[in-house]
């Protein structure tokens, strides 16, 4: 069953800033790019309006490190917290989203499920959450970052 999701933002203790940190990890590898907040919290809105269930596996940070290490990964660190009411997951303050980009928890053009770890409070949640059609809204933001 697909479930609505309803999403407020709002910006806490902006402190002025309008850009906002994501780092790609590829192999090891970690690249810092600054993007403007809009962008990113727009980005972050589509995507979380798509969560539509729970991966039934937990995720440390071993295994971050290991996808950080060994794959491609993209996170995103909000300047000020993202604060979601959702349906499905309810209220949350989130400071940063891992989103792998390869490897078993990433989404592909056949098999468009993807999969999103969020943080709040600087602690990721260890249960991951799936978008059914994750893939496309991903790729288009990945491929615009890539491009910069």
């Amino acid at each position: 069953m697909k479930l609505s999701l309803t999403l407020l933002i709002l910006f806490l203790s902006c402190n002025g800033s309008n850009m906002t940190k994501v780092v790609l990890y590829e192999n090891g590898k970690a690249s810092e790019v600054l993007i403007d907040s809009t962008e990113v919290y727009s980005f972050s809105t589509e995507m979380l309006s798509g969560i539509e269930n729970v991966l039934r596996l937990a995720v440390d940070s071993n295994y971050m490190n290991e996808i950080k290490s060994k794959e491609k990964a993209i996170e995103i660190y909000f300047p000020a917290h993202l604060k979601v009411q959702t349906n499905y997951l309810g209220p949350m303050e989130i400071d940063r989203i891992f989103i792998p980009l390869s490897g078993d928890l990433s989404g592909t053009k056949e098999s468009p499920v993807s999969t999103v770890i969020i943080s709040e409070n600087g602690n990721y949640i260890s249960t991951p959450y799936r978008l059914p059609n994750g893939f496309s809204i991903i790729e288009k933001f990945t491929s615009k970052l890539l491009n910069e």
